[in-house]
């Protein structure tokens, strides 16, 4: 989600690229936060695709921004702690 939180608009392909992940785990978790209300996914029909090729369109929402910066929040008070367990440390 944070790469989202950029407020762009992606498709499923470029997010794979983006985050170096199958193209298939990047849907079905877009599908997953949709669920969560903190991604909008739209799909584009054939007829409104510059290529004639439908595709979807994916942007967060402002309750997956709230949780962006609600859960950087978190990662950076543990992270300033100095915690040898932290992820993000190692």
């Amino acid at each position: 989600m944070k790469v989202l939180s950029n407020r762009k608009v992606y498709s499923f392909y470029l997010l794979s690229k983006l985050l170096k992940t199958n193209y298939n785990t990047i849907k079905k978790n877009c599908y997953f936060l949709e669920l969560l209300e903190l991604v909008e996914i739209v799909k584009v029909g054939r007829e409104e695709s510059a290529m004639g090729i439908p595709s979807y369109r994916i942007k967060i929402t402002e309750k997956g921004l709230d949780m962006v910066s609600i859960t950087g929040l978190q990662y950076q008070q543990v992270h300033t702690t100095g915690n040898s367990t932290c992820w993000g440390c190692q």
